[in-house]
């Protein structure tokens, strides 16, 4: 090769080089600045939803809190009692309110045993029946079995089903306390998932719309249960084991463990943004979660990276 013609390349490629490193700095520089932008545009979904849910269960807890008062401050006696609470189930916000004793036999407003001055028993006809009990309910337990300081303690519950018409609820519940301040029992109200679904289905349709089709909403508690999952078998369903019909929930914690250790500060209420990798597919994922204030659940977000870096 000639000298000159050398000289010629050399000279293209020192003209050319900083004009390759400009448009390769700036494409990285833009690309850098839409992920942050699609980051802090989910973070803040994020927030939105939360906020939305805290004012759902806000408005429950605050009743659930006025009818502790009534309760600290001398209205013990259920047939009084009801008449007040009862105005709640007609006007839906509760699908049924328990009035539940130390020893975990309660009043709800469903009806009770009248020999038995109203409380719910094995059956409301029979002077024979059992007594009722929720003592064993993990909302129960938290509230008065463990709660040795005797605490005003408040409770968002996992989620139940029924299963004579699997109907899924969950109960908004608080401590209450006898005439020495001791703990007296709980009382709590039960929300039916046909109020909460529809606040579920705003806020995946408008993530959708908003994202992808391809992006994920999922609600836990502290425990690790899904309250809500957008596969519908890890909801709370009935299965048929071993010939019974039984309540089936699944458990954050049975996840692959890449999800689990991305998802795990959810457990303590924390806030945090990070990638996950599913193990499966391979796809990546922009992942954040935060709780949701007045409740023992943590939301979820998670939005496919190849849709940012497609923005």
């Amino acid at each position: 090769m000639k000298l000159k013609t050398k000289i010629s390349l050399l000279f293209i490629i020192v003209s050319v080089l900083p004009l390759i490193i400009v448009i390769s700095l700036t494409a990285f520089l833009n690309a850098n600045e839409n992920f942050k932008s699609q980051q802090n545009f989910l973070e803040e979904y994020a927030l939105s939803s939360a906020n939305s849910l805290e004012s759902f269960f806000k408005e429950k807890s605050t009743l659930i809190n006025t009818y502790a008062q009534l309760y600290n401050n001398g209205m013990t006696n259920w047939e009084d009692y009801h008449e007040v609470v009862q105005i709640a189930v007609e006007e839906k916000i509760f699908e049924k309110v328990i009035l539940a004793m130390k020893d975990g036999t309660y009043y709800n407003t469903g009806g009770g045993n009248p020999n038995f001055g109203g409380k719910q028993t094995s059956n409301n006809a029979s002077p024979a029946a059992s007594l009722s009990s929720i003592a064993a309910r993990d909302y129960f337990q938290y509230l008065v079995t463990n709660n040795s300081r005797g605490e005003e303690l408040k409770k968002i519950s996992d989620p139940v089903i029924s299963l004579s018409n699997k109907a899924k609820q969950v109960l908004v519940a608080q401590t209450i306390f006898d005439s020495d301040g001791k703990v007296a029992g709980i009382i709590a109200g039960s929300v039916s998932f046909g109020g909460l679904d529809g606040y579920l289905e705003k806020i995946n349709s408008d993530l959708h719309a908003q994202f992808s089709d391809d992006s994920h909403l999922l609600i836990i508690s502290n425990t690790g249960n899904y309250i809500y999952h957008w596969i519908e078998e890890k909801n709370i369903h009935v299965e048929n084991v071993n010939g019974k019909e039984t309540s089936v929930i699944s458990n954050i914690k049975d996840e692959d463990t890449a999800f689990f250790e991305a998802s795990k500060g959810m457990l303590d209420g924390n806030t945090d943004t990070s990638t996950y990798i599913d193990p499966v597919t391979g796809n990546e994922y922009l992942y954040t979660y935060l709780p949701i204030t007045g409740t023992s659940y943590s939301l979820g977000l998670l939005l496919p990276s190849d849709v940012i870096y497609e923005s």
